[in-house]
Order: structure tokens, then C-alpha cells, then sequence
């Protein structure tokens, strides 16, 4: 009952109710996988990779991969953290509502700390920084975002690691708003290379955008996790 008290020895058993699965078609696919448990999955998702099935890209995304490894204990696909197709890197995935519950409130909170690094065109100056400008939608646009003062607060930090015509640039998003490194490094005129949306289309090329570092807090261990990676550039 809920009014009795606890004495030392007593057991408790939680019982996690059965979840419906996402319709996610397995498919085998060659995982990256970093680090695994009972919780959660981390991989280093390839460049060119969807991470869920859509219109364009139905089949063969993260999520029928990771359906297909987990086929003997499948579970909803939930990843935390989203990376567009041409983004590589750590791509974090919560196994029940529980952990993913837990993960994504310390998103909203900026408590997982993301560390990505990228290619851009030219060199930030100064070569070390904050961009601090709101980011919105841009009108009659379903997906382009853009620095408007209507827009939500946003807050990039940026390391120049190598200067050149393309500069290599570790970078902080502070907040998670929907791209925002490539809004921001766009805005104070270095975006990122070959960026089709942001910056100047170059055929056969995409943009070099790569999510390095993980770093947050076990929601069942309550263990602080450091995750990393190398980049594919």
C-alpha cells in the first residue's frame, strides 16, 4: 500500500509494462557500435545515414539497423540525440521509456554535453568564441532555420584546431536547437563546406559536420559517462 513505510530487507519489484514497437523493418547493417548495455546503445553513425526511415530515405536508416541488432529484444527506437543524414558521429539511444524519459529531460536541461567538430569555409575570427543569437524558422520555409530576434535563444561555443581556405573547428552547442552549428557558423560567415542549405552546394559533396563527444549522467547507475570518437576527416 502506498502508506506503508519501507523496513531494511524488504524487496521491491518494479514491473516494466510491454511497450508496442514502432514498425522499423530490421535490416542488417554494419553498426559502429561504442558502447552497449542494458539501458541504452551509443554508435558512431556514418555520414550519409538517416537515422529514421522517411519519404526519401524508407529503408536501410539507423533505425532498421539497430531493429535488426536488437532483434532478440526488440524495443522502440528512441534516439536522444538526432543528427542529420550527412552528420556523422554519437548517436545515443534509449532501450525503454524509463532511461529515455530520463535522457531527454537532461537534454532539455543542457546536461549532456555534446562536443562536435566540422569543416568550414574560411576562419572564424576570433579564432576562439560564443555565438550567442536566437534561432527561428525561417518564413515560408518548412526546415531552413534562421538568426531572428523572434527566434529561441542559442548559444555556440567555438575552437579554431586548424586554420586554412577550409578551417578545421571544434564546436560547443550550448543549447539543441534544430541546426544549429550550421546557422550560427553560417551567420558569422564561415559555413560549414559544401553546406547545401547554409553555405554554397558543391556537387558530389556534402558537408563535414561530426558529433565527437558524449558526456552525461547514467539515469539507472547515476554514473557519469564520457563517450568518444574519432571523426571520419
Amino acid at each position: 500500500y502506498t502508506n506503508y513505510i519501507l523496513k531494511k530487507g524488504d524487496k521491491i519489484k518494479v514491473v516494466m509494462p510491454n511497450e508496442d514497437l514502432s514498425a522499423v523493418t530490421p535490416q542488417e547493417m554494419k553498426l559502429n557500435i561504442i558502447y552497449e548495455d542494458e539501458y541504452l546503445l551509443i554508435i558512431n553513425k556514418e555520414s550519409g545515414v538517416a537515422v529514421h526511415p522517411t519519404l526519401n530515405y524508407p529503408e536501410y536508416t539507423l533505425a532498421n539497423g539497430v531493429a535488426f541488432h536488437c532483434k532478440d529484444k526488440p524495443f522502440p527506437f528512441r534516439p536522444v540525440n538526432r543528427l542529420d543524414k550527412d552528420t556523422s558521429g554519437l548517436v545515443l539511444i534509449a532501450k525503454d521509456k524509463f532511461t529515455a524519459g530520463h535522457l531527454s529531460k537532461q537534454l532539455k536541461e543542457n546536461k549532456i554535453f555534446k562536443v562536435y567538430e566540422a569543416l568550414v569555409c574560411g576562419t572564424p575570427t576570433p579564432h576562439e568564441g560564443e555565438i550567442s543569437a536566437p534561432i527561428g524558422l525561417l518564413e515560408d520555409s518548412i526546415i531552413k532555420r534562421c538568426v531572428t530576434s523572434s527566434g529561441a535563444p542559442s548559444v555556440t561555443r567555438y575552437k579554431v584546431l586548424k586554420k586554412g581556405e577550409k578551417s578545421l573547428v571544434e564546436v560547443v552547442p550550448v543549447t539543441g536547437r534544430t541546426h544549429q552549428i550550421r546557422v550560427h557558423m553560417a551567420h558569422i560567415g564561415c559555413p560549414l563546406y559544401a553546406d547545401f542549405l547554409y553555405g554554397e552546394e558543391i556537387k558530389g559533396e556534402h558537408f563535414y559536420l561530426h558529433c565527437k563527444e558524449l558526456k552525461f549522467v547514467h539515469p539507472v547507475t547515476d554514473k557519469e559517462m564520457y563517450i568518444s570518437c574519432k571523426k571520419p576527416f
